[in-house]
């Protein structure tokens, strides 16, 4: 049985490493392009042949910028959970979240 795809999108300032080696055992993790928030349609290749189940937007520092991208990939994919990844932890940030339907926050 082939795993869920998880699309992860890295909105980070600082450079990071590819996504946490913790999610390869249960998800087949794909790198999204913020670039692709700029078309319409699928946030994902068309090459690949399985949407993914999760999107994951990882923030060092957010701001509303990157922020921006979340709503637009839940209007353009309602039905898929978004997890919101941060190292900045603020109240106005979790309430933020929480109105804009992601799934789940974690700093």
């Amino acid at each position: 049985m082939p795993l869920p795809g998880l699309l992860w999108f890295n909105v980070c300032i600082a450079e990071q490493p590819d996504p946490p080696s913790v999610f390869a055992p249960h998800f087949d993790v794909r790198r999204g392009d913020a670039g692709a928030f700029a078309l319409t349609g699928p946030l994902w290749a068309a090459r690949e042949s399985v949407a993914p189940e999760v999107f994951c937007f990882e923030f060092d520092y957010p701001d509303m910028q990157g922020l921006r991208l979340i709503p637009e990939a839940k209007r353009r994919h309602p039905s898929i959970p978004i997890l919101l990844l941060t190292t900045q932890h603020s109240a106005d940030l979790a309430l933020w979240a929480l109105r804009a339907r992601v799934f789940d926050y974690l700093v």
